[in-house]
């Protein structure tokens, strides 16, 4: 039964066969068994049509056998007429008897048609939930991933304007600080235009609104705009950069804007990613389709089960120790984007030697180089008090050191956690305004240290930072800050958390 309904044999197929196999079981096969037996065959046959087909095929099978029997069995023979009073009584017991077990299993039948219906929908069902919970999940990790994405552009946004707050305070009250100050700002809002473009050019890229202005450009050319745009974030870190020097005459076809684009970002994750000091190098294979941009670096290295991931946007690796976490995790998705649209690739991957990592951007190359283009450059208060800055952006703590110089008090800046608390305990300062997202020891891990200590318990400890949401504030409230402040912070919002008394809460 179980074989008929897996291969769906016709329910009408299967009457007319059943019926065939008892004639022949009957007549030809084993004729003395089933002498004394003769309805036995064909009850199986139409037991097997009824319980397979239903009530049609039972009654199919029922009339077939009755007529076998009467044309070849019951005298007179190859006659449809009875006329034996014992054999017309045999075969109103056959059609009772058949009737009887075709209505029973045609019953049976229906019982079991609807179970395999209701057995479907139970079925369909229990996939539509699966399918409705996969799709809860995904949409609660989407909410969860667009939540911290926002958290953290607001403050990979705020952090910037802090500096250029402080520094436009500091150009307003001292006008010999006015080129510092300017130079400051001037650097935070590139810092912040990039971002911008950064963000902008991803969603071009998803609605297809990127425009190219493909032409012929030599590689050397790419590369010196990547490098005047990255060399800075290198020497920063304290990078030893290594070029090695392509071809002159290599060319490819693209944008050099964007191209350069994407060698820029391949150097500032190198940068970003190895801690200072650190090597990076850079070269540019040709071969006659293509001419590849590799950056190559001796940082914290790749796993190679993320290599994928990172390449999307928004998606961050593992922050280093050397740095805080930041960044909004576009700049490997962009490159590789950016690539594809020229119609390359991007490859990411574990530095040959196992330290490191070794990023390489495809772009198609150009028959002839063109011509070589020309060279376009791009007094003490009575009331003062003693501070410590604590923040590893350096234009932020020495922004925010200047101002409060200017109010007349003495200024320690640290750039990590560590140095924080080592300052602090040294200088025992009245007042440390302190950024949360610091390497080595976050401003948390270095409030609760300062906390500890005898001569913290009076300290007036104020976090500042670019974190803003209610679970931030209840952070820096249990580790022990007496004061929240969001970036960028209005530079009388600073000093007045100079003067203000000590809270038990953290305030904005």
């Amino acid at each position: 039964m179980q074989i008929l309904e897996r291969h769906g044999w016709p329910k009408w197929a299967v009457a007319i066969g059943a019926i065939f196999a008892a004639c022949v079981a009957r007549s030809l096969l084993w004729p003395e068994v089933f002498h004394e037996a003769t309805f036995l065959p064909f009850f199986g046959a139409v037991l097997l049509s009824a319980w397979y087909g239903g009530l049609g095929p039972g009654l199919l099978a029922l009339a077939l056998g009755a007529a076998f029997m009467a044309w070849s069995i019951f005298p007179p023979l190859e006659n449809f007429a009875i006329s034996d009073p014992r054999s017309q009584t045999g075969m109103a017991l056959y059609l009772a008897f058949g009737t009887g077990i075709c209505l029973a299993c045609h019953s049976l039948h229906r019982a079991r048609s609807r179970q395999r219906l209701f057995q479907s929908e139970l079925h369909e069902r229990e996939l539509q939930q699966a399918r409705m919970e996969a799709e809860a999940e995904q949409l609660a990790a989407e909410a969860q991933r667009k939540d911290r994405f926002l958290a953290t552009l607001a403050h990979e946004l705020r952090n910037p304007l802090a500096p250029v707050r402080y520094a436009i305070e500091v150009a307003r009250r001292d006008q010999k600080r006015t080129p510092d100050a300017l130079a400051t700002i001037d650097r935070q809002m590139e810092h912040l235009n990039r971002l911008v473009e950064d963000l902008m050019d991803v969603n071009r890229i998803a609605r297809d609104n990127l425009e190219l202005r493909i032409g012929t450009h030599r590689a050397t050319d790419v590369l010196a705009v990547a490098l005047e745009t990255a060399g800075p974030f290198i020497e920063h870190a304290r990078h030893k950069l290594e070029i090695v020097e392509p071809d002159p005459d290599w060319a490819l076809e693209g944008d050099l804007v964007r191209v350069a684009q994407a060698v820029t970002n391949l150097l500032n994750n190198a940068a970003k990613f190895t801690p200072p000091g650190g090597a990076i190098r850079v070269e540019i294979v040709a071969d006659p389709d293509t001419l590849a941009f590799t950056v190559t670096d001796n940082g914290v290295g790749i796993d190679p089960g993320d290599t994928g991931r990172l390449m999307q946007a928004f998606e961050k690796g593992e922050p280093p120790p050397h740095k805080a976490p930041e960044g909004l995790g576009i700049g490997l998705a962009l490159a590789r984007q950016i690539a594809q649209l020229h119609g390359g690739s991007l490859k990411l991957e574990r530095a040959p030697d196992g330290i490191g990592t070794r990023a390489t951007a495809y772009f198609p190359r150009a028959a002839d180089a063109p011509p070589l283009p020309g060279v376009h450059p791009v007094a003490r208060r009575p009331d003062a008090v003693s501070v410590l800055v604590a923040d590893d952006n350096p234009d932020a703590a020495t922004t925010l050191a200047m101002l409060l110089e200017l109010e007349g008090h003495t200024v320690h800046v640290a750039s990590d956690g560590e140095e924080a608390c080592r300052l602090a305990e040294a200088v025992r300062p009245n007042v440390a305004f302190i950024d949360l997202g610091m390497p080595r020891r976050d401003g948390l891990e270095a409030c609760r240290w300062i906390r500890e200590r005898d001569w913290g318990h009076d300290m007036r400890l104020v976090a500042v930072t670019g974190w803003g949401q209610q679970s931030d504030f209840e952070r820096t409230r249990l580790a022990g800050f007496d004061l929240h402040l969001v970036k960028p912070v209005e530079p009388g919002a600073i000093i007045e958390a100079l003067r203000a008394p000590l809270a038990s809460s953290a305030h904005s």
